[in-house]
């Protein structure tokens, strides 16, 4: 699998919003963080891991902390 047939898969994945789909691409110590719901808008970036078998084994998402504050209304 190539870089670019996983990021496609891990998208078609979240937006379908599949999450066995999802599950299936992370590496079995992934740890999951529920997030409340609320929409938001902000500028982030994520910076993926993936083992030599194309699983992702970190995924790190850093954030406009101050633009995340004002989306949430904090």
């Amino acid at each position: 699998m190539s870089l670019r047939e996983l990021y496609d898969r891990y998208l078609a994945a979240w937006a379908g919003r599949d999450p066995d789909a999802i599950v299936a691409l992370h590496a079995d110590q992934t740890t999951f963080w529920l997030h409340d719901g609320r929409p938001a808008c902000f500028d982030c970036m994520d910076l993926v891991t993936v083992t030599d078998d194309w699983r992702v084994a970190r995924k790190d998402t850093f954030v406009d902390g101050a633009q995340f504050l004002r989306a949430l209304g904090g």
